[in-house]
């Protein structure tokens, strides 16, 4: 993992890193499917879909990043960030995780900015934004200059 100093803490992640997280984390995705045994493919389909829900949920939810955004030194957070509240976070992930399924999703990515954190409508429609950071504490806790 990349260390960064106070000045680039809570910066707006790249879309390079965040990109490169995603891969990291559908390497995962693909490496459980390839293991799955042979059966039915809409069952398949449907536990394939439900491990990446509860994965991004979970990870994001206790740790605010997955395995890739941990990897890449950024994490998802509040876009008002004014302070941190597990119950609010918990229901702005849960609405990320959902946008997720939304047809195109991927593609907003590509032709939405990234100058607020805010590069796809899962960020968007959740409220959520994703930065640089290393530490819930850097990122809450903190003085955070406008």
């Amino acid at each position: 993992m990349t260390t960064m100093n106070e000045t680039q803490q809570n910066l707006p992640a790249s879309k390079f890193r965040r990109i490169l997280a995603y891969l990291i984390d559908q390497i995962g995705f693909f490496l459980i499917e390839a293991l799955e045994p042979d059966g039915d493919q809409n069952m398949g389909l449907f536990s394939l879909l439900l491990i990446m829900f509860l994965y991004y949920f979970l990870m994001e939810v206790i740790w605010d990043r997955t395995l890739g955004k941990l990897i890449m030194g950024i994490m998802v957070v509040d876009a008002k960030r004014v302070n941190y509240k597990e119950k609010r976070m918990t229901k702005l992930i849960f609405i990320r995780t959902l946008c997720r399924y939304i047809p195109f999703d991927h593609l907003s990515f590509i032709f939405m900015s990234n100058a607020s954190g805010q590069a796809s409508w899962h960020d968007q429609i959740s409220g959520t934004k994703v930065i640089l950071s290393t530490s819930r504490s850097a990122t809450y806790f903190t003085v955070v200059p406008n």
